[in-house]
């Protein structure tokens, strides 16, 4: 008598290659989803160091047009400053946030409207927060307002104005809010602000 052979059927071949088939085919969409997106954290990193470059060069120029040399409140209207001043008797007046006029000690400037003044042609001539409302670079500049090499795809843009409402205890009018906005070359927007003070 014969003894059957042990071994596949070619329905159970069959089946085996489909399994394994369809088991690889979602092993390599998620290959394939994996590599797509991993390069979305190094450029979401990127445009962070981008954006708070841009913030760290607003924030180290004065507040203002007519902020005094090394720092100093300038009158906004709102009284701040002017009440900063009128505490100090005129021999301690702290100069340069305040000046002796006769027997009374008053802010040292006036603010200028915001914005660039005359003679700013760009990012080189920039001397006040104001100045950098509205710069809008695709690519990202330096500080000269040269293109940024290697970051094509990546635009950056400022915005600086007044708060809607007092901030902190500090009137609208004595604060600048700055947002930095730079977009990755995958769209996403990546958003930093901070805020600057009359001082």
């Amino acid at each position: 008598m014969r003894r059957p052979q042990a071994g596949f059927s070619l329905i159970e071949l069959l089946m085996y290659v489909i399994v394994v088939g369809v088991a690889l085919a979602g092993l390599a969409t998620l290959y394939v989803n994996t590599v797509v997106g991993s390069h979305e954290p190094l450029q979401r990193e990127r445009a962070r160091a981008v954006a708070t470059s841009y913030l760290e060069e607003v924030l180290g120029k004065p507040w203002n047009e007519n902020s005094p040399a090394g720092g100093g409140c300038v009158e906004t209207g709102s009284g701040r400053c002017t009440n900063y001043c009128a505490a100090f008797s005129p021999a301690s007046c702290p100069t340069p946030v305040c000046q002796k006029v006769g027997a009374t000690c008053t802010p040292a400037a006036s603010a200028a409207a915001g914005g660039t003044d005359a003679g700013e042609a760009g990012r080189a001539d920039y001397d006040d927060v104001d100045d950098f409302d509205g710069i809008d670079d695709c690519p990202p500049a330096d500080v000269t307002g040269s293109p940024i090499g290697g970051l094509g795809g990546f635009c950056a843009s400022i915005a600086v104005g007044a708060p809607a409402a007092a901030w902190n205890g500090t009137p609208a009018a004595d604060t600048r809010l700055i947002e930095v906005t730079v977009t990755t070359p995958g769209g996403e927007p990546i958003v930093i602000h901070a805020y600057r003070l009359n001082f």
